[in-house]
């Protein structure tokens, strides 16, 4: 078993590359963990943006954050947060479509392969 200790400031290269991530703020390691668990389940906001993006909503007094491709079209014990919500903008990415949706005078951006269903139930995180 080898040892490598690399340096980068690209998100998905660590997650590629690395079975463990320590995760550096000004020069301090604040939080060492598996790839999945930073992108699953981040520590912060500043972790979670450095793994992918995020989209932030506000439903009454609380704060969901939710990753634009991490839903599905049934609800579960995961994907609980349904949001039924307005396609207002379509965007080709190559394979995907970013899908920019309007929800109680909000926006959020959503990935998927294929034309989005009504309502869509997202895995959220929370600091």
């Amino acid at each position: 078993k080898t040892t490598l200790i690399m340096v980068t400031h690209n998100g998905q290269e660590a997650m590629e590359w690395a079975d463990k991530i320590a995760f550096i703020k000004n020069g301090t390691i604040t939080r060492i963990a598996a790839a999945n668990e930073f992108y699953e389940n981040p520590g912060n906001l500043e972790e979670a943006l450095f793994f992918g993006p995020v989209n932030k909503l506000k439903i009454k007094d609380h704060v969901h954050y939710f990753r634009p491709g991490d839903w599905q079209a049934a609800k579960s014990k995961k994907y609980h947060l349904k949001i039924k919500g307005v396609v207002i903008a379509t965007k080709r990415l190559g394979w995907f479509n970013a899908n920019t949706l309007k929800f109680e005078n909000q926006k959020v951006e959503v990935y998927g392969a294929h034309q989005l269903p009504s309502s869509l139930y997202f895995k959220t995180f929370s600091f």
